[in-house]
């Protein structure tokens, strides 16, 4: 198991682990034939749950979450701060992931052209913390109650990852409070991705309140929902009309076309706290600067996991 941890970290450092090169990568939907009926055993909303931390006890439960023991950079979107597991607390049955401005030299791992792991050290200005799920999840619910940090720079994010897909529930840049980024992405190749991202119409201040953030993911759709309102629906299947498929039922034998953004495989559920300068491409759009109060937080106030038994 720890073996596989170091491996999830070190795919993460180069951002994703990438399949073969897929000459015919595109958000085009795919034309696909079913020939037979599929198993109807898809009953989304029987949800049951799985897993509930609402974070009681004084520190997390290790055998559920993993988090940067050793201390961890993560080379992705010019992130600026060293993830250290003594950011992470526990109050009053809050979980806070905290980001803080603190100048430190610490280790970490670069490649060079052939791919070879180079160790080297690295001052940082900031740190902050990161869990993830030590199991992986394909199907389910997955519910968090939260708060995000207001200011430049902060980068907090509810998400999953896995070998080619990346789901964001949300993500926020910091400055922009009132614009959670709902996401998904597929890598195929190391130099090739697609995504869809959209914003919800909602426009209130989300670092004001705690606001409750989930994905409910079956077999054809995945539901994005904000304090229970759908926000977002990315299906898996149209028909030949161009009609998307809600479920396991409609897919009577024939014609379709498959959503290539659609996630085919197992992911880990990650909840974080970057600091970024980056933002659009835009080097230094969103970078901390005066106004930026530390130490702040990503404040979570319970996490929970549902799953119908019957999908797996």
């Amino acid at each position: 198991m720890k073996k596989l941890l170091t491996l999830f970290f070190l795919l993460l450092l180069s951002t994703q682990a990438y399949p073969q090169e897929n000459s015919t990568c595109s958000r085009a939907w795919t034309p696909i034939s079913i020939n037979s009926t599929p198993l109807k055993n898809n009953d989304s909303y029987n949800w049951t749950l799985l897993y509930e931390e609402t974070f009681d006890n004084a520190s997390l439960d290790t055998d559920v979450w993993y988090t940067c023991p050793n201390g961890w950079q993560r080379h992705h979107g010019h992130e600026l701060q060293y993830y250290l597991d003594e950011n992470i607390l526990i109050k009053d049955g809050i979980l806070h992931l905290t980001a803080k401005q603190e100048t430190g030299t610490y280790e970490i791992r670069d490649y060079d052209a052939s791919g070879k792991a180079l160790t080297n050290t690295r001052r940082f200005d900031y740190s902050s913390a990161w869990i993830q799920t030590r199991d992986k999840y394909q199907y389910g619910k997955f519910e968090v109650r939260c708060k995000v940090p207001k200011g430049r720079g902060f980068w907090p994010a509810f998400w999953f990852f896995g070998s080619h897909n990346e789901i964001d529930v949300f993500e926020f840049r910091g400055d922009q409070p009132r614009r959670p980024q709902l996401n998904t992405h597929y890598w195929c190749s190391q130099k090739t991705r697609i995504d869809s991202s959209s914003i919800p119409r909602r426009r209130i201040d989300y670092s004001k309140d705690f606001h409750t953030y989930s994905l409910e993911w079956d077999k054809c759709k995945m539901l994005f929902r904000i304090d229970d309102e759908i926000v977002r629906i990315d299906y898996k299947y149209k028909n030949a009309q161009g009609v998307y498929i809600d479920s396991i039922e409609q897919l009577t034998p024939g014609q379709y076309w498959q959503n290539p953004l659609f996630p085919e495989e197992e992911v880990t559920l990650i909840l974080n706290l970057a600091l970024s300068q980056e933002g659009g491409g835009i080097r230094r759009a969103h970078a901390p600067n005066a106004n930026t109060t530390f130490p702040a937080s990503l404040d979570i106030d319970y996490v929970k996991i549902y799953q119908n038994v019957r999908m797996k």
